[in-house]
């Protein structure tokens, strides 16, 4: 397996994968997940697979902690990032991305390792160029192909390739208790997937509960602090929501 794209089920690699396959270019897809995504990604996966790779023959790679652990970190294996985080009693760091490091880097890397992949294929699109310049390589030796960038495709003309395909468009990839999703992530997830924002406040309490004294800094999920709880409220007594609410 020489070549393989990165794919996290997201307006960007599905535009990708599809511009690449529109070339002749039917390359292994690669997901890694951390077990924790929101249900409307697992299911565009299925959505995707069904209507577009089929015609090609083609399913994608799922790598995971509990069907595929040597591909993870010793200490996270067969452990969710959900279970993790609940066995240490803490939100990792935000600012060195443990959650993209060790659930999703660190197993596509050894992935490819163990499967001589010499080509990867990301999609940045042409907003984030910079990002792509700054962004280190998975593996030295490994080359980094960013087709969005090099075809000067914007996250608009994106959308507009999945449309011309005949494809429902993606909602945006995270783990449900994401800290860096926006209040609108936070209500659609309030809304659509109630169980799932109640499992997000129950752990952003777990991981404040045995806080020492001293720490009198409590750990939210939102920017400002706001707990999650208090933002339930918030979602109860006001039916237009807007940025407003983080002031």
């Amino acid at each position: 397996m020489k070549e393989v794209i990165s794919f996290g089920a997201g307006v960007n690699s599905v535009a990708m994968t599809i511009l690449l396959y529109k070339q002749d270019k039917v390359i292994p897809l690669i997901f890694t997940d951390t077990c924790c995504e929101c249900p409307h990604t697992y299911e565009y996966i299925k959505y995707f697979e069904k209507e577009f790779l089929s015609k090609y023959k083609q399913k994608i790679i799922w790598l995971s902690p509990l069907t595929t652990p040597e591909y993870y970190p010793k200490f996270i294996r067969n452990k969710t990032l959900e279970d993790y985080i609940l066995e240490i009693k803490f939100f990792p760091s935000i600012k060195k991305k443990f959650c993209t490091k060790h659930y999703k880097l660190i197993p596509f890397k050894n992935f490819a390792k163990r499967n001589n992949v010499s080509i990867y294929y990301v999609g940045f699109s042409l907003e984030e160029i910079n990002r792509a310049k700054r962004s280190k390589k998975v593996i030295e030796s490994m080359k980094t192909i960013y087709p969005l960038i090099e075809n000067k495709l914007t996250r608009i003309q994106c959308y507009e390739i999945i449309q011309k395909e005949g494809l429902k468009l993606p909602k945006k990839s995270s783990c449900y208790f994401c800290p860096f999703q926006n209040i609108y992530q936070w209500q659609i997830l309030y809304q659509e997937y109630p169980e799932l924002f109640q499992r997000a406040k129950q752990l952003e309490k777990c991981i404040n509960k045995n806080r020492k004294s001293y720490e009198n800094s409590y750990i939210t999920l939102l920017p400002n602090k706001m707990t999650l709880e208090q933002l339930e409220k918030k979602f109860q007594n006001s039916q237009n929501l807007s940025f407003d609410f983080f002031k």
